[in-house]
C-alpha cells in the first residue's frame, strides 16, 4: 500500500440481463453508447486500464521483456466467469470474448 495499489475484482457479470443499462453520465460514455450500439449493451463487463509511456521505441522494447513474462498471470486475474445470461458459454473466461469486439481495443501504439 505504499504506492496507494490495491488488488481489485473485476470481470463480467454472470447473471447480467440484457436490456437498457444506464449510461455513465459523461459525454465520452453517451458517445461511446451511440457509436457501438449492440456491442455497448452486451459489453457489461468492468476492468481496469494501464497506460504507459515511454520515451522512445527502445525504451519500450525493454520494459515490454521485463513486462513480457507477468502477461499471463495478469491476464488469468483480469478473467471473469465462464457464464453469460446464467448460461455456461464454453471459453474460460466471457469477458476475453467480449472486450476485443469494441474496435478501438486492445493493445497498440500512438506512435
Amino acid at each position: 500500500m505504499a504506492l496507494g495499489l490495491a488488488v481489485m475484482a473485476a470481470g463480467a457479470a454472470p447473471l447480467a440481463r440484457l436490456g437498457a443499462v444506464p449510461t455513465t453520465d459523461d459525454p465520452r460514455y453517451h458517445t461511446m453508447s451511440e457509436t457501438y450500439r449492440h456491442v455497448a449493451d452486451e459489453q457489461l463487463i468492468c476492468g481496469a486500464q494501464m497506460h504507459v509511456d515511454v520515451s522512445d521505441r527502445d525504451s519500450a522494447v525493454r520494459a515490454l521483456c521485463v513486462i513480457n513474462p507477468g502477461l499471463p498471470p495478469l491476464s488469468a486475474l483480469s478473467a471473469s466467469s465462464p457464464y453469460w445470461l446464467g448460461a455456461d458459454t464454453g471459453h474460460a473466461s466471457r469477458r476475453s470474448m467480449i472486450w476485443p469486439r469494441r474496435p478501438t481495443c486492445g493493445p497498440r501504439s500512438t506512435n
